[in-house]
């Protein structure tokens, strides 16, 4: 718990997650940032990320800050340290079946075509069932997909199906995007911010 406190008050976290109950609920070897998470994760959604975590027993919160890292480069720099609001938002291609695409419809977008959006990229298919607002977030807000911090709270529920607890990290990165290029990507990733299974 020492080498975490450490690592965790070098990056000076602060924002809407309260650093003692981000650091209650870590244990083990997997718990403290290494340097290159310190070093590329911002400083305010390191804790969004620990914190979302334990809201399911089982998932890291290095995978789910790779995942962060993989699909885009944590909001590019880009959300708001202190509400977690994205600008300007981040919409991916049409999903529109060119070569490496699937093609996926969505008659919500003016294009005709989905899109992953968001900083944790996802259909609006897919925000519509699993979106969630994270907390600290103002009364009667929204989840947003176009928010950090709701996408990272969503990422989780998500990868956990909803569920307590996820007892099949691989099934669930492999869930995320079906592909195994990706989970070995994600998992190198987590591994270099201090994922130790």
């Amino acid at each position: 718990m020492k080498r975490l406190v450490i690592a965790v008050t070098a990056v000076a976290l602060t924002g809407p997650i309260a650093l003692a109950s981000v650091l209650a609920g870590f244990a083990g070897p997997a718990a403290a940032p290494s340097r290159t998470a310190i070093a590329e994760v911002p400083a305010d959604l390191l804790p969004v990320y620990m914190a979302a975590s334990l809201t399911c027993e089982g998932l890291p919160w290095p995978v789910l800050a790779a995942i962060g890292w993989v699909e885009s480069r944590h909001a590019r720099g880009h959300a708001d340290p202190d509400t977690g609001d994205v600008a300007p938002p981040i919409i991916g291609p049409a999903i529109d079946g060119r070569p490496g695409f699937a093609t996926i419809r969505d008659r919500t977008q003016p294009d005709g075509w989905a899109h992953a959006m968001g900083p944790m990229q996802f259909l609006s298919t897919t925000w519509t069932r699993w979106g969630r607002l994270a907390p600290g977030r103002p009364p009667h807000s929204r989840p947003d997909i176009q928010n950090a911090w709701d996408s990272i709270y969503s990422a989780a529920a998500y990868l956990c199906s909803g569920q307590p607890r996820l007892t099949d990290l691989h099934a669930a990165v492999l869930r995320y995007n079906h592909s195994e290029d990706y989970v070995a990507q994600v998992m190198a990733k987590a591994a270099e911010y201090g994922l130790r299974l």
